[in-house]
């Protein structure tokens, strides 16, 4: 028997990642594929499945009160977070979408992300949270930020955490304090 060179190595190695591509390529498509249980107006920077993952990530990272909102239908991640990503540079958009398909699709077995239990999805953030690759904490940085941001500047946030809205001032003479609409709802 001859020894395993480097050549034969990296032409295996080449081989069997290419073989589980294709595995999981066609597992997913026997399957199907997991979108959002709601129709969701227009995106404009979201494709459905990326949607699907944006929406599974909101709902494992926000918690109850977060999904409270979203069973109401007073709450739709994927939207918020597509308005975000309008405000970014093509180039910007289009290194999230790619990382969102990876979040989605780097994982053993023939379902990605969206299609996994609450408890596993949370297993993986925080594994994504705390992973020693830059890449992986990157995405996790960027689905926690987008996520929980877009719940805490929603209606329904505000209504769930019982915050009354944003300070909108109202007019106010030189050298007075500034008065806010809910100031008179506080005691």
């Amino acid at each position: 028997m001859r020894p395993l060179r480097r050549r034969d190595f990296l032409k295996w190695s080449v081989l069997a990642v290419g073989a589980a591509a294709t595995a999981k390529i066609g597992s997913r498509a026997l399957l199907g594929v997991t979108m959002p249980s709601r129709t969701l107006p227009e995106l404009r920077h979201l494709s459905p499945r990326q949607a699907a993952t944006v929406t599974a990530a909101a709902l494992a990272m926000v918690g109850p009160a977060g999904e409270r909102a979203y069973e109401a239908g007073e709450w739709e991640p994927a939207l918020g977070v597509d308005d975000m990503l309008g405000g970014l540079a093509a180039d910007q958009r289009d290194q999230l979408g790619v990382a969102l398909v990876l979040f989605e699709e780097w994982a053993v077995g023939p379902t990605g992300f969206s299609s996994w239990t609450r408890e596993a999805q949370r297993a993986r953030l925080a594994a994504w949270r705390t992973s020693s690759l830059g890449l992986h904490q990157s995405v996790w940085g960027f689905l926690h930020a987008a996520t929980t941001s877009s719940f805490g500047f929603s209606e329904a946030g505000w209504r769930r955490m019982d915050y009354p809205g944003p300070c909108v001032g109202t007019s106010r003479a030189p050298g007075q304090t500034a008065t806010f609409e809910w100031d008179e709802a506080v005691p």
